[in-house]
């Protein structure tokens, strides 16, 4: 019988890596992301530069000002966080068919039975970590055969890549402090309180008296990470391929070839994704040159879409905005376009005086503003409470 194997991908800076992707800018400068709380904004994550200046979570932002003046605030936009986090799960589908997101900053991959197919354990666990440092997300991996195991030494083993072997747990856990056990902050602080520092501490304590002093998750979670009480992990349902390709005979070079070539393609994936009564909220278009060189560009919506002729707009206000920096003289002799964040479309019955139709014409200025300014550049008025009269 094939012994389970499963690694957990842990990404320390996510919440920040994410967007300094999107705005290399951001990667030289204080940034921390916030949200609103009692007594003002507070800090939810900051980037590696803020955090050497002292910065963290928790932190009042008017706190974080006195301490660097110059800092960039963003607000923490949670559910697009975990969309992305998704998606980079079902990325991770290369390694595995059997990927899962483990929100906040975390992704699980049952990779039993594959790791032979990468040259071995180690070398798998090179290759996701090299990976996800091209993408610009500081990451660190590990593996075992328990999901809580290999968490616990993703995030406080060896800062290389690191593996288990078969059957080994016990021995490898011992050293590992109690927040490897994924515990409710109140429940380790009571364990250390107790000076039940290291997971080893628990292995004497009985079961029962685990559970009557600190609550049923202690010994479930030391159980599933010793491999005495089985952990499943839900993997994502991969969705069809929303995804189209062009290739030509010989390079092109015009925005209008450029543009032709978006029609086709964006008739193709909004025709899959309308076969399926889908829509999405990001299309990516790739121009491959013939020497290898790669174009990215990518437009977003404010709801699900399956509007050719809208995505066909935004592709067009965006090659406007980028004027000058647009370079396709290179020429291109493939195209690719591939729809994500795709969702079921959900049909809105009319209103009496047009409200509905008012609201998707909303969302369809929103998007080809953000399209030609920028997705930061397009703001609304919110309500929100101060202690400020």
């Amino acid at each position: 019988m094939t012994t389970r194997r499963v690694i957990s991908v842990w990404l320390p800076d996510w919440r920040t890596d994410r967007l300094q992707r999107r705005r290399p800018e951001l990667r030289e400068k204080l940034l921390v992301l916030i949200r609103a709380g009692k007594g003002g904004d507070r800090i939810v994550a900051v980037n590696a530069v803020a955090r050497e200046r002292g910065l963290a979570p928790q932190m009042a932002l008017a706190d974080a000002r006195a301490i660097a003046p110059g800092l960039t605030s963003l607000a923490h936009d949670a559910e697009t966080e975990l969309l992305e986090l998704e998606a980079l799960a079902r990325w991770c589908g290369r390694y595995s068919p059997l990927t899962a997101a483990d929100p906040p900053d975390g992704l699980w991959l049952d990779v039993t039975g594959a790791a032979h197919l990468f040259g071995g354990e180690t070398a798998l666990l090179k290759a996701v970590q090299a990976d996800m440092s091209r993408m610009g997300l500081a990451c660190r991996a590990a593996i075992a055969d328990t999901p809580g195991a290999a968490w616990a030494l993703a995030r406080f083993g060896s800062a290389a890549p690191a593996g288990i072997p078969p059957g080994a747990q016990k021995e490898h856990l011992a050293a590992l402090p109690v927040a490897g056990l994924r515990l409710a902050p109140e429940t380790r602080r009571q364990l250390e309180r107790l000076g039940l520092k290291h997971i080893g501490q628990l292995y004497e304590i009985a079961p029962a008296a685990l559970r009557s002093r600190f609550g049923v998750a202690v010994p479930q979670r030391l159980a599933q990470a010793l491999g005495r009480e089985k952990e499943p992990i839900s993997p994502l349902l991969h969705e069809p391929a929303y995804y189209a390709t062009l290739r030509l005979g010989e390079p092109v070079g015009t925005l209008s070839d450029v543009e032709a070539a978006i029609d086709i393609l964006a008739a193709r994936v909004t025709g899959r994704l309308t076969a399926h009564g889908k829509g999405a909220r990001r299309f990516t278009l790739t121009l491959y040159g013939p020497m290898g060189g790669r174009f990215p560009l990518a437009v977003g919506t404010s709801r699900l879409t399956s509007d050719a002729a809208h995505v066909k707009r935004l592709f067009r206000e965006r090659l406007a905005a980028l004027e000058n920096r647009f370079d396709a003289v290179f020429g291109a002799d493939a195209f690719s376009l591939q729809a994500e964040g795709s969702g079921a479309l959900v049909p809105h019955q009319g209103e009496l005086g047009g409200a509905a139709a008012g609201t998707a014409e909303t969302a369809i200025l929103i998007d080809r503003l953000q399209a030609r300014l920028g997705r930061d550049a397009v703001l609304e008025f919110a309500c929100r409470e101060s202690h400020v009269p």
